[in-house]
C-alpha cells in the first residue's frame, strides 16, 4: 500500500515575493493597492523528480524494514513520521488532483463512467436500456442454439434461464440433447447428430447464437450464466471492434 502511494506523490513547491509584513508602511496599511504577490514555480524536471521518489521510497522501506525487524519505540516513531509524511503527500496529490479535474472536465473519468451513486444509477439505468434494444435486435435476425446433457446438473440450472431468455426476447431457442435426455423446460430436445461438432461444443451447457442468413456462428455461453450475463455477452459480441 505505501508503495502505490509513494508511486502517486507530486512534489508541488513555490517561492514567493518578499513577505507583505516586511513592508507595513506600503499596501493596505496606507490604503494602496497591493502589489501582486508573484509565485515563481521552482522546475523540477522529471529525473530530479524520479530521484526525489526514490529517496522518499527508500526512507520509508529503510524505517519499516528497521522497526519490523527492531520494534524499539525510536524506531517505530521514525517509520510513524515517515508514513505519515507520504500519506500527507498523497493527500496534497489528491486533493489537487481533483481541482484540477474541476477545471479540466475533458480529463474526468467519472463523466464517462460515473461513480457517485446518483449518477451511477442514471448510468446503470442508461445502460441497461442499450443493452436490451441491443439484444432485441439482436435476437430478431439471429436464432439460438442450447447444447446440454440430462444428467448435467448445471445445465438444469441453466435451463430455466435460457427458457426465460427466449420468452423475453421473443427468440426461439433449439435445445440439443447430447445424451438423448431432456429438461422439464425443454422436453422435447433435438439429438446430436454431430451438431456439437460443427459448433465445436467442448463444454456443457453450452448457447450458440447462429444467423441463418449468413450462417455465422457466435458462442454466447459455455457455461450456467445469469440472464444479465448472456444480455452483456451478446453486447460485447455486437459491440466488439
Amino acid at each position: 500500500m505505501i508503495k502505490k502511494i509513494i508511486l502517486l506523490l507530486l512534489f508541488p513547491s513555490c517561492v514567493f515575493s518578499a513577505p507583505f509584513f516586511n513592508e507595513h508602511e506600503r499596501g493596505w496599511f496606507w490604503y494602496q493597492d497591493p502589489e501582486e504577490v508573484k509565485k515563481e514555480e521552482k522546475i523540477i524536471s522529471s529525473a530530479n523528480a524520479s530521484e526525489q521518489m526514490n529517496v522518499l521510497r527508500k526512507e520509508v522501506e529503510d524505517s519499516a524494514n528497521l522497526a519490523i525487524l527492531y520494534p524499539t519505540e525510536q524506531n517505530l516513531i521514525n517509520y510513524a513520521k515517515n508514513y505519515h509524511k507520504v500519506i500527507d503527500q498523497g493527500q496534497r496529490f489528491t486533493n489537487s488532483y481533483k481541482l484540477m479535474l474541476l477545471k479540466n472536465p475533458e480529463f474526468d473519468y467519472s463523466l464517462k463512467f460515473p461513480l457517485n451513486p446518483i449518477s451511477h444509477r442514471v448510468y446503470d439505468r442508461e445502460k441497461e436500456q442499450l443493452i436490451e434494444s441491443t439484444v432485441k435486435k439482436f435476437a430478431s435476425e439471429y436464432g439460438f442454439f442450447f447444447f446440454f446433457s440430462g444428467n448435467c446438473k448445471f445445465c438444469h440450472v441453466f435451463s430455466p434461464i435460457i427458457k426465460a431468455f427466449s420468452e423475453k426476447y421473443q427468440t426461439p431457442v433449439i435445445a440439443i440433447s447430447m445424451d438423448g435426455g431432456s429438461l422439464p423446460e425443454f422436453p422435447n430436445p433435438q439429438k446430436d447428430n454431430q451438431a456439437s461438432v460443427r459448433f465445436r461444443v467442448t463444454h456443457l451447457p453450452a448457447l450458440f447464437a447462429v444467423n441463418p442468413k449468413t450462417g455465422q456462428a457466435l458462442p454466447v455461453a459455455n457455461s450456467a450464466i445469469s440472464l444479465h450475463e448472456i444480455e452483456e455477452n451478446i453486447f460485447k459480441l455486437v459491440n466488439h471492434d
